[in-house]
């Protein structure tokens, strides 16, 4: 399931699920293993970028839709953009990742 993100002047899906979280784990060499961290927003300034293009990237794979940002344009459009554009982009990546069941 996408949800659409208001981005770079655009709206834009956005989906975090396995294929999204493979690309993130390629572009900074973490694993499955550190998502607790993820989670809990210990990103540094490079996986930040990297998490919303991996998000941005799967959302427009998910729709059928030309995909032709960089990460190197995903940080020029945050320098336009509130601290909240990145808050926006972590509550959708917590509400997609799979949530413990209590018993």
């Amino acid at each position: 399931m996408t949800k659409e993100i208001h981005f770079g002047g655009e709206l834009r899906p956005v989906k975090y699920g396995w294929n999204a979280l493979a690309t993130f784990g390629e572009l900074t060499g973490t694993s499955l293993k550190d998502l607790l961290r993820f989670m809990k927003g210990g990103l540094s300034f490079r996986e930040v970028i990297a998490l919303i293009y991996s998000g941005l990237k799967e959302g427009a794979r998910a729709e059928k839709k030309e995909f032709t940002l960089t990460t190197e344009d995903i940080g020029d459009i945050l320098d336009g953009e509130s601290a909240e554009k990145i808050k926006e982009f972590m509550d959708v990546f917590s509400s997609q990742m799979p949530q413990e069941k209590k018993s």
